[in-house]
């Protein structure tokens, strides 16, 4: 006899990106895959966040204001060194900063990223 399943959550992603219209933009690629989503403008936000919400893994900019995307990302692995985290920029060199300060630790995508980028993520085991 089998067992009804519960249907399985969401993935629950932060995404973390100061240009407001990029920000819109990919939470709504995001939901459209399925994610329950949650944003915020700032590293800080996005760090405050984080502790209050449980998330599946993190989507940064590297370039925002204030604690910027790289002192977001040592703040979330100090305080949960199993996030998974993605990072995102449009400069290939700040990415090649991601690969030699965080090695495989931290996955990283070049904008502009699509739909497609967006779906082979969420196939990784990221989530």
């Amino acid at each position: 006899m089998s067992t009804l399943q519960p249907p399985s959550s969401p993935p629950a992603v932060l995404v973390v990106e100061d240009e407001r219209a990029l920000l819109e933009l990919t939470r709504e690629m995001f939901e459209q895959l399925g994610c329950r989503v949650l944003s915020a403008e700032s590293g800080e936000a996005g760090l405050a966040l984080f502790q209050r919400e449980p998330v599946n893994f993190v989507f940064t900019d590297l370039r925002l204001g204030g604690m910027g995307g790289d002192g977001l990302i040592d703040a979330l692995i100090a305080q949960n060194p199993g996030v998974a985290i993605v990072a995102t920029s449009a400069l290939l060199e700040e990415l090649d900063v991601v690969r030699l300060k965080w090695g495989k630790r931290v996955r990283y995508l070049l904008k502009p990223y699509r739909m497609n980028d967006l779906r082979a993520i969420l196939a990784m085991d990221v989530v």
